[in-house]
């Protein structure tokens, strides 16, 4: 397994988990840090609404600006250049066909689907570019860590729907920090039961991290 592939599946594997959380848990993160002083309930709604669209580009998002890193490592300018432009113009067109559906989360959508589609497209250019990128495998894999990363969401939703307490201010916490840990807690053991190898591999550089 080559260095960008590797890194690819270990930025994958902590921005699901992310990008799960954030979502099922928009209201409360926004209730938490901003539902304070003028800062009304409706506008916490309106805000947590973006948030779960930008949520749902996080990993496109990630893997984009990851893949662009590699074709600046090979001297390659002009290709990290022609799929900013094409991510620019599918954006402008993503908004204008979601926004006035669906207002600001729309918008978050608009970025995330134009981050999500390029990040796609710079796979398939670098997989040309990179001898021994095996891009069946990876999507493989990715597919895997997103689904431990969907059912970690679900059960943080859930708990968090469960707890009896309010989404505004200090009291989001005892909604945020049971239905944090639990998903998470499910996102590993699910990661450890489809046997996914990057999990290893985060576990040994944290430690040599620690040791350095």
């Amino acid at each position: 397994m080559n260095r960008a592939s590797l890194g690819i599946r270990l930025v994958a594997l902590l921005t699901f988990p992310a990008s799960a959380a954030l979502f099922a848990l928009r209201r409360p993160i926004v209730g938490l840090l901003f539902a304070h002083g003028k800062f009304t309930a409706a506008d916490a709604l309106v805000t947590s609404r973006a948030l779960g669209g930008f949520a749902i580009g996080l990993i496109g998002f990630s893997v984009y600006l990851f893949v662009l890193r590699g074709f600046y490592a090979h001297q390659d300018t002009r290709t990290p250049f022609v799929i900013n432009l094409v991510e620019c113009i599918l954006n402008v067109i993503f908004a204008i066909v979601l926004v006035g559906r669906y207002g600001v989360l729309g918008l978050g959508l608009a970025f995330g689907l134009a981050y999500l589609v390029c990040a796609v497209w710079a796979l398939q250019i670098l997989n040309f570019k990179v001898p021994g990128f095996a891009m069946r495998s990876l999507f493989g894999d990715l597919a895997r860590m997103l689904l431990a990363a969907i059912v970690g969401g679900e059960i943080m939703w859930f708990v968090m729907r469960a707890v009896p307490t309010t989404n505004d201010g200090l009291a989001a916490l005892v909604r945020l920090i049971p239905a944090g840990t639990i998903g998470i807690a499910a996102y590993l053991a699910l990661l450890k039961a489809l046997a996914i190898p990057e999990l290893d591999d985060l576990t040994r550089l944290v430690r040599r991290r620690r040791r350095a």
